[in-house]
């Protein structure tokens, strides 16, 4: 019995596990995927052709990761991401040249670096590529080359043909100019504002920065052979949410092994290819990969292990070992990842649950207090403002609700109050957004029984604070002189349910929120 049960549990874990690697993620990218392919071999083409191999895999390395952006917005956003991209992993190549003799300051600089994000690849990486160098490349030249790369793929990024057609462009407003001190003090402000509420983007980046550094720090001192791809494994896998990093590490874990069986079976069967042959082979994976890389992330290291593998000895010819040191350095690098998440720092959505929904209360009471304001009058654009921000309530609710989702044991009864939260009050809104307050009568309210609930919404928000010790008073129905017969039981019941529900759902988040660390 014992042996049959052992063998439904690894059936289960074996049908999540696939099912997480075979998720659909979006669409193929042809178009960047053919970029790749000419950000990729245009530089390999030049550096064969000129008898310096070398040269144009360092101009290949930018080329590379300069291509994993993907624009978007009008010109000018594109303009301004692109440019953004290539100045910081330049700015980041050229600090590991310059570094990569200290090991102190190295390891300084990624604490300093890691934590920093752009549009595309973040710059952490061509920051350790740079630190490790590349056989018969100056680093000097190095840092050209791969600026050049980088630039060659940036300009192929805001072609049409590749990077997209623009959005068309806003007409510009002219706002006023902000001094340095205000941008940096804006900076600082938000920095402390981050330290002192702990956001999830925040405790992530911390959390990457702790993974990351001492990772870099054992690989460098135990000289690991291809120790790199342990800091390409926690960088991929490692995301904010539990949900989000065991996804990455079964998509990352399970193409990585076939990619680098496949590069495997490249070495055995064909042990001395030539150079051109090979650059050609590496080109076509590359542009495979990344054409899949949006559709299933998963499919992308199927074909990046191997083209990576013999993109970096392309003069020097790899074996069947180094895809076996690839595997492993890369699952290291999930675990990594995934040990990360579940003991760092990790993030307790549960205590903020009754915030939300006393913020979202409050928005209704608002726009229930707004439009009884202009009830029948010709004046509808407050009201616009602040359903708007019942909207924006409920997505924030919606948002707690998916990171809960994404927790390693996830509270379903809770998650499920909270969708009954948000239908409840939408069902308040649509009849309010329905009648707008210049219609002529009859209206489903009235002014006086929307300010009444309004009130009721506004207590039973005050009372999220400590949903288990002041349950709000049960609400009787607004008497019916003040809606109209037959027209408020819509309205009355939304606003009914939606302060049950809410009520129940802070109550259950106090209590099974787990104790702070």
């Amino acid at each position: 019995m014992r042996a049959r049960a052992l063998a439904r549990a690894a059936r289960r874990a074996a049908r999540t596990v696939t099912g997480l690697y075979l998720a659909r993620e979006g669409h193929y990218a042809w178009r960047l995927g053919g970029g790749m392919v000419l950000a990729l071999g245009v530089p390999l083409g030049i550096g064969i052709a000129a008898g310096h191999a070398p040269f144009g895999v360092a101009a290949g390395i930018g080329a590379y990761l300069l291509n994993l952006l993907v624009p978007q917005g009008d010109l000018r956003a594109r303009l301004r991401q692109v440019g953004i991209q290539w100045l910081a992993c330049s700015a980041a190549t050229a600090l590991g040249a310059l570094l990569g003799g200290s090991l102190t300051l190295s390891v300084l600089a990624v604490l300093a670096v890691v934590p920093s994000t752009t549009a595309g690849m973040a710059p952490v990486i061509p920051l350790v590529f740079a630190f490790q160098g590349l056989a018969g490349v100056g680093s000097g030249t190095y840092v050209l080359l791969f600026a050049a790369g980088g630039l060659w793929t940036s300009l192929l990024l805001l072609t049409p043909f590749i990077g997209g057609r623009p959005d068309p462009s806003r007409p510009s407003r002219q706002e006023p100019r902000r001094s340095t001190g205000g941008v940096w003090r804006r900076h600082w402000a938000g920095v402390r504002i981050s330290i002192a509420e702990r956001p999830p983007q925040f405790r992530y980046k911390v959390r990457l920065a702790v993974c990351f550094t001492p990772a870099f720090l054992a690989v460098d001192l135990l000289h690991t052979p291809h120790g790199m791809w342990v800091l390409a494994g926690i960088f991929g896998c490692l995301r904010p949410s539990w949900g989000q990093t065991t996804s990455r590490v079964a998509k990352r874990v399970i193409g990585n092994v076939l990619g680098s069986s496949v590069a495997a079976a490249l070495l055995i069967l064909v042990p001395a290819p030539s150079v051109p042959a090979l650059a050609a082979v590496i080109v076509v994976l590359a542009g495979t990969a990344r054409t899949l890389r949006g559709y299933n992330y998963g499919l992308w290291p199927v074909f990046a292990a191997p083209a990576m593998l013999l993109f970096f000895s392309l003069d020097a010819r790899s074996t069947w070992v180094d895809a076996l040191e690839r595997i492993s350095n890369n699952t290291m690098g999930a675990a990594l990842a995934a040990l990360a998440t579940l003991f760092l720092w990790p993030h307790r959505e549960q205590p903020l649950v009754p915030e939300r929904l006393e913020e979202l209360l409050l928005a209704q009471a608002r726009y229930l207090a707004r439009v009884a304001a202009f009830a029948g009058a010709p004046q509808p654009g407050e009201r616009g403002r602040t359903r708007e921000a019942v909207e924006a309530a409920e997505q924030r609710l919606a948002a707690s609700k998916d990171r809960l989702a994404a927790q390693p044991r996830p509270p379903r009864q809770l998650t499920a109050r909270l969708d009954a939260v948000r239908d409840a009050s939408a069902r308040l809104r649509a009849p309010l957004a329905a009648h707008p307050p210049h219609a002529a009568p009859p209206l489903p309210y009235t002014a006086d029984g929307l300010r009444r609930l309004a009130a009721r919404l506004r207590d039973a928000g005050a009372a999220m604070d400590s949903p288990a010790v002041t349950p709000p008073a049960p609400i009787a129905p607004p008497p019916a002189e003040l809606c109209l017969p037959g027209t408020s039981s819509d309205i009355t019941d939304a606003a009914l349910d939606l302060i049950r529900q809410a009520t129940s759902a802070a109550e259950l988040a106090v209590g099974s929120a787990p104790s702070p660390r």
